[in-house]
């Protein structure tokens, strides 16, 4: 007879004890009352901050719950013995078929009540809020190309239930003994955990992790277990899903491109014609754009060995968010020479992948729904060389690396930024005679590291 709703059933309970608080018949290894909630564990007594509270804590389990959802027990947050519910996530119509995902259950959030008495909201997520905070997020999912590796954070927040407002992450750790996070294959490869950062401490994240994926891993459990000093564990459980991401090349050595007009043709009806979540790489061949190009889809543009350069504006309009892809636009190995004006200006995340940006008003401009990243380019000879003016991306980071800024009025201008949190990290870059090394017109945090040079002619 089944101990929760006494229904016969085939499976026989050997051993049996009975509740400390209200008699109940329960199975040896149960470790709290399905009938009054009671907790059957000793616990260890905690010493919390200020103010003092001794309500004790009953054990939280989010993860997994399968054995306990068969007994009817549900998912508990066992605040004074609250059963918290969730509903299924809506299906996505738009969901590529590749990613089937199984999670039925918002099993990465919970409320726990705590020996301090206060009632904690605890929840897990991907990347925090570009002005901070985060939103609890149990499961994504991402397609990526053959051979390509993404990284992102996977980050734990903690907040006051009835007050979001007041920071608790120091009151909540005085109450923790350890923390573990462990990414655990169902299908496909292991994704990579890296150790703690603290990367996102100034967006209120309380644990924050980086992760590494490649489209082989399919299917991975990202489990975070919180060891309480009373003895209490809370396990939350997110969602890593991955696969593989269709993609289409052209080439000049088959497609009409030796002018602005028939490359801007191309990528025209490719916006139109091919969906945005297939990677597009354009081979340039060796000429000179002279016309304004627009670029209106995620792409890749890579020039050619001999050299590929725009000579006119290169404008990235707004694209729209994608929960699966990364939106985005690279161009690798151009060269953006000028006479004025602005070399590009993103209005979407751009790349620019070793490239020569110089001869402009202004170099490189991330506008409203863009962000710029710079890895090992050249920027000379502009009046701004990189100006950062805006309030918000679908993608970003507060990396720039591998830049050179020589002989511009002012190398870079920080204008306004995605969120009031991020602290601009500048790496293994060199800065040579410019007239001015920061403008920071918002005050942000501005961090050059150790291996980045300042010279003066």
């Amino acid at each position: 007879m089944c101990w929760s709703c006494g229904t016969l059933c085939e499976v026989t309970v050997k051993k049996e004890k009975y509740c400390i608080k209200c008699g109940a018949v329960l199975p040896e290894e149960a470790s709290f009352c399905p009938c009054c909630t009671a907790s059957q564990m000793e616990r260890r007594s905690v010493v919390a901050p200020p103010p003092n509270g001794g309500r004790k804590h009953r054990r939280v389990w989010l993860c997994a719950a399968l054995a306990l959802l068969l007994a009817g027990a549900g998912i508990w947050a066992l605040a004074g013995g609250r059963a918290i519910g969730y509903d299924p996530p809506v299906p996505d119509p738009q969901q590529p078929d590749s990613l089937e995902g199984t999670l039925k259950q918002d099993t990465g959030q919970v409320w726990y009540d705590g020996a301090d008495g206060t009632l904690y909201h605890v929840f897990a997520c991907f990347s925090p809020q570009p002005d901070g905070g985060g939103v609890p997020a149990s499961h994504r999912k991402e397609l990526l190309l053959r051979g390509e590796e993404g990284s992102s954070p996977l980050c734990l927040f903690v907040v006051k239930a009835d007050d979001r407002e007041e920071d608790v992450r120091a009151a909540f750790s005085a109450l923790v003994e350890r923390h573990t996070i462990q990414a655990v294959a169902q299908e496909g490869d292991a994704c990579v955990v890296d150790a703690a950062t603290d990367n996102y401490a100034d967006a209120g994240a309380l644990y924050a992790h980086e992760h590494h994926v490649t489209s082989k891993c399919t299917y991975n459990d990202i489990i975070w277990t919180l060891y309480m000093k009373n003895g209490d564990e809370i396990t939350l459980r997110q969602v890593v899903e991955c696969g593989e991401q269709p993609a289409q090349s052209y080439s000049w050595e088959d497609t009409a491109l030796d002018t602005a007009e028939a490359l801007q043709t191309l990528l025209d009806r490719l916006a139109e014609e091919v969906s945005f979540e297939t990677a597009v790489t354009i081979y340039l061949p060796a000429v000179t754009y002279d016309q304004p190009l627009t670029i209106r889809r995620p792409v890749k543009l890579v020039a050619h060995d001999d050299g590929t350069t725009f000579a006119s504006p290169v404008t990235v309009e707004r694209l729209p968010e994608n929960t699966v892809v990364d939106m985005h636009v690279v161009l690798q190995g151009c060269r953006l020479r000028g006479s004025g004006g602005t070399g590009i200006k993103a209005q979407a995340p751009t790349y620019l992948d070793h490239c020569e940006i110089s001869g402009w008003d202004v170099g490189a401009l991330a506008a409203d729904g863009g962000w710029i990243w710079v890895q090992r380019s050249d920027f000379s000879h502009n009046g701004v060389a990189l100006c950062i003016d805006t309030n918000g991306s679908s993608s970003w980071s507060n990396n720039i690396y591998g830049g050179r800024f020589i002989r511009n009025g002012t190398a870079i201008r920080l204008a306004e930024m995605p969120g009031d949190w991020m602290t601009l990290r500048v790496h293994e870059s060199a800065f040579y005679d410019n007239d001015t090394l920061l403008d920071n017109l918002c005050g942000a945090e501005v961090a050059f590291d150790e291996n980045c040079l300042e010279q003066t002619a």
